[in-house]
C-alpha cells in the first residue's frame, strides 16, 4: 500500500508496482489518516505486518530565525507514526536535499547515502533477520553519528 500526500505522485508509484499495490491519500501528520491508511490495509490485505513512515521534511534556517510554525510542522511530519524501530538517516541525497551541495556535510565516506542503501536497513529491520531488534534506533549516516556541517 502507498499511501502519499500528492495525489498524483502516490498513484503513479502504486500504478508503477503493479496491481498488488493500493494508493491512498495520507498526511503522516494526521491522525485520522493514520486510521484510515491502517483500516484500508487491513481491508484489502487481511493484515498489517509492517509499517515504514518514510516521510520527510527539510526547511533550513538560523536557530533565532526559525518560525515555530515550521518547526512544528517537521515534528508534525518527521516523527508523528515512528514506533519500534526508527531508523535515523543521515545526509540521503534525495529530491529533498537536491538544492544542498554534496559537500555541504561530511561523512566518513565523503558522499551523501543513497535511498537504496537506507532501505537495505528498512527491509532488514522489517525481516525475520531482525526478530530480536525492538525499539532499537539504528543511523545510517555513512559511518559518523551525527553530522558536522561545512560552512555553505
Amino acid at each position: 500500500m502507498i499511501g502519499e500526500l500528492l495525489e498524483k505522485e502516490g498513484q503513479a508509484r502504486a500504478e508503477q508496482i503493479g496491481p498488488s499495490a493500493t494508493y491512498v491519500h495520507f498526511d503522516v501528520a494526521d491522525p485520522d489518516d493514520w486510521s484510515a491508511a491502517v483500516a484500508t490495509a487491513i481491508g484489502r490485505y487481511g493484515k498489517l505486518d509492517v509499517l515504514v513512515n518514510n516521510a520527510g521534511i527539510a526547511q533550513a534556517a538560523p536557530i533565532d530565525e526559525y518560525p515555530r510554525a515550521d518547526w512544528d510542522t517537521i515534528l508534525a511530519v518527521n516523527l508523528t507514526g515512528v514506533r519500534v524501530n526508527s531508523v535515523h538517516p543521515g545526509f540521503i541525497s534525495t529530491p529533498m536535499t537536491a538544492a544542498v551541495p554534496p559537500d555541504a556535510s561530511v561523512v566518513a565516506l565523503g558522499r551523501p547515502g543513497a535511498p537504496e542503501e537506507v532501505a537495505k536497513l528498512v527491509v532488514f529491520l522489517a525481516s525475520d533477520e531482525s526478530s530480536f531488534s525492538n525499539g532499537g534506533s539504528p543511523s545510517a549516516t555513512l559511518g559518523r553519528n551525527g553530522v558536522l556541517s561545512k560552512a555553505v
